[in-house]
């Protein structure tokens, strides 16, 4: 019953159609921030307009720092000419203890910049590992959905929205993975509203934690996610001794032994294997919703 853009062919409503009878995010009880609003929270003075590396706890992110289940995407230029005046981070090169070049910083009270970003029952919202997105929707773009992982202490302004659960780690990594799939993208754009809010993003299905094939997902999301050392403690808490057998379905270059400590061998760093990790991810996840190969690949096709 939910408006819709109407589907081209009948792999897409049959997709559909499967993805309605699914369980939802929303039984994963996540808590949502929208952050600071750009305008008047800037007006207020919480936050200044000024260039420069930033520590995690005085980051302040947009939408451009974030892809799919990619935190450090860009980075703003120092002429802040424009919303379009970033450059693409180099993965390959980037520094284990890199962070995030912004062009808003903290200002004012610190006590105040504290007090006054969301709070989840007892905690600030920056105290979490949490899933970030871009709220605009791009229903014609390469990717409607884009979402990562950000670390203790980011803050962000209300073009990106977040969430994570505050019971569960497992709940969380779960949520990114459904989050990076080409489905739940299909499933966003399908909607055709430009933005994803707190409600568009807990109507997404959600995967059984019991499934086989969850490991294998979250071992995927967490190298594509991990990319510093600031991911360090969820790296630990999530790591699985299944993790050392799950082997890549498709090539990987210089492929390391992976261990329960973070290393700068964890994140998948090189263009192909992220890609091809994502794609393992896309497939895993239409296996395990039992949408069929055929098509997933038709969808991707016709819709992307």
């Amino acid at each position: 019953s939910t408006p819709m853009v109407s589907t081209v062919n009948s792999a897409a409503s049959r997709t559909l159609a499967t993805l309605a009878i699914q369980p939802r995010i929303s039984a994963l009880n996540l808590q949502f921030s929208t952050g600071w609003n750009e305008t008047t929270d800037f007006q207020k003075g919480l936050f200044s307009k000024q260039w420069g590396p930033a520590s995690w706890k005085n980051a302040i992110l947009q939408g451009s720092h974030l892809y799919v289940s990619t935190p450090l995407y860009k980075q703003p230029n120092r002429t802040m000419a424009n919303q379009r005046d970033w450059t693409s981070t180099d993965l390959e090169a980037l520094p284990t203890s890199a962070q995030p070049v912004t062009q808003y910083k903290p200002a004012g009270d610190r006590a105040t910049y504290d007090r006054l970003y969301t709070h989840w029952g007892n905690s600030s919202a920056r105290d979490h590992y949490r899933i970030a997105w871009r709220n605009m929707a791009p229903i014609t773009g390469e990717r409607t959905l884009a979402a990562a992982l950000i670390p203790p202490g980011a803050a962000h302004v209300h073009t990106v929205a977040s969430a994570a659960p505050l019971d569960s780690i497992r709940s969380l990594i779960i949520a990114q993975a459904v989050a990076s799939s080409l489905l739940a993208d299909f499933m966003t754009r399908s909607s055709g509203r430009g933005h994803i809010h707190a409600h568009d993003f807990n109507g997404l299905f959600t995967l059984a934690p019991e499934h086989e094939l969850t490991s294998n997902v979250a071992h995927r999301t967490l190298r594509l996610n991990c990319l510093t050392e600031a991911y360090a403690d969820l790296w630990a808490e999530c790591w699985h001794e299944s993790f050392v057998t799950d082997a890549p379905i498709l090539e990987r270059y210089d492929e390391h032994p992976m261990g329960p400590v973070w290393t700068a061998y964890t994140p998948l760093r090189r263009a192909e294997d992220r890609r091809n990790a994502q794609a393992e991810i896309d497939v895993m996840v239409a296996i395990m919703l039992g949408v069929p190969i055929e098509d997933l690949c038709t969808i991707y096709r016709t819709q992307f």
